[in-house]
């Protein structure tokens, strides 16, 4: 089923689900997370709840796929700032404050570390067509190592999150994207 033919109150009630699922997380990590507390906190029957998650995992996970939904890969004529705006993206699901609930998550529940990585190497796969744009158009060398480019543009966004708390606007974005590329070109060519 396409989103358009999602039934409203389907919707509405998934809505409600995640947001009660997202609150639970930031309030009281992975552990407070239960089928129960989600119907409490949503109002959303336990039944309706297990119709559309069969466990607690694929609920937070949920939540982990609200905040960084699956793109499109971006075919803009520029890929610098495809990658920008897929930075972004990842800015804005790392700035949520949820990042230690989801690193509870992956190392209590073998499901749910199962599912967020198959996630997260769907979301490296996304990256990894820009980047290859980057190549065919000279931006990267041809034998740079596209998986430590990956890690040398996400990684700095979760340190941000997770050790400084400083802010991740749009100025250091482009300083990171343009600096990531930069070395990687420059590394490449000695």
């Amino acid at each position: 089923m396409t989103p358009e033919c999602v039934d409203p109150r389907i919707a509405r009630s998934r809505a409600t689900v995640v947001q009660a699922t997202t609150e639970l997380l930031r309030t009281g990590g992975y552990s407070a997370v239960t089928i129960d507390a989600v119907s409490k906190a949503s109002g959303v029957a336990r039944t309706t709840i297990y119709r559309h998650y069969a466990s607690v995992a694929e609920l937070v996970m949920a939540v982990l796929k609200d905040l960084r939904p699956p793109t499109e890969c971006p075919g803009s004529a520029d890929p610098a700032e495809d990658l920008r705006q897929m930075l972004r993206q990842v800015a804005d699901s790392v700035s949520t404050g949820l990042l230690p609930a989801m690193i509870e998550a992956v190392r209590r529940d073998p499901e749910f570390a199962r599912l967020k990585d198959d996630w997260v190497l769907a979301r490296r796969a996304e990256t990894r067509q820009i980047l290859v744009r980057l190549v065919e158009l000279g931006a990267l060398a041809p034998h740079v190592d596209l998986e430590v480019v990956n890690d040398l543009l996400v990684g700095p966004l979760f340190y941000r999150a997770l050790m400084t708390g400083t802010p991740i606007d749009d100025a250091y974005i482009a300083s990171l994207v343009t600096n990531v590329l930069t070395l990687a070109t420059s590394d490449s060519q000695r």
